[in-house]
């Protein structure tokens, strides 16, 4: 492996209690990607964040107006941040 290609934009907006997925790939020398390669997610910011992140799958959960920012992980591999912008439901 030798990128990591995050599609989407850099900056992410999921409204509370909705939901979004996060998606990134592996790609290797040839910038084919590298089907062994396995992606996973990490909160960049520490302490409590508006949102929960399964690492596995990318999935973002909307719990409180929030914003902070996620990396996608593959071996050594790390993405630039993204920034997850947690919007209040509408009244």
């Amino acid at each position: 492996m030798v990128a990591l290609e995050v599609q989407g934009a850099t900056t992410r907006t999921v409204e509370e209690a909705d939901t979004l997925t996060l998606s990134a790939v592996a790609l290797d020398a040839a910038g084919n990607p590298a089907p062994d390669a396995t992606v996973t997610w990490a909160v960049l910011d520490t302490g409590q964040v508006g949102f929960t992140l399964d690492a596995a799958t990318g999935l973002v959960t909307g719990v409180s107006p929030d914003t902070a920012s996620v990396q996608a992980l593959a071996g050594t591999l790390r993405s630039d941040a993204i920034k997850l912008i947690v919007s209040p439901l509408p009244d």
